[in-house]
């Protein structure tokens, strides 16, 4: 496998799915989900979970282009699923398919 051991998503066993994810959330633009992040957290945080993932959706364009193998592609589009969730196992596992 190209993931990198690392932990679990930092929520993963302290919060359900639910407590940030309605039912209707399936598919929906994570500028729709992000402001219940204040909820828990100190309103900057949005702004900084939002900054995030734009970092990694921007490291995974750049690593499909560089990339032609399916594993490679497959992994990347799991990172771009994932960012939201954990973003240094995301950036960890970019940086392992490119190579870093």
């Amino acid at each position: 496998s190209l993931a990198p051991k690392t932990g679990p998503d930092p929520m993963h066993g302290k919060v359900v799915c639910a407590a940030c994810h309605a039912s209707s959330d399936l598919g929906a633009d994570l500028r729709a989900i992000l402001p219940r992040c204040v909820a828990c957290h100190a309103p900057e945080y949005a702004d900084y979970a939002g900054a995030w993932v734009s970092i990694i959706l921007h490291e995974a364009h750049r690593a499909r282009e560089a990339t032609e193998g399916a594993e490679e592609r497959e992994a990347i589009e799991r990172i771009e699923r994932l960012a939201p969730h954990n973003f240094q196992f995301a950036h960890q596992w970019l940086s392992a398919i490119r190579g870093e």
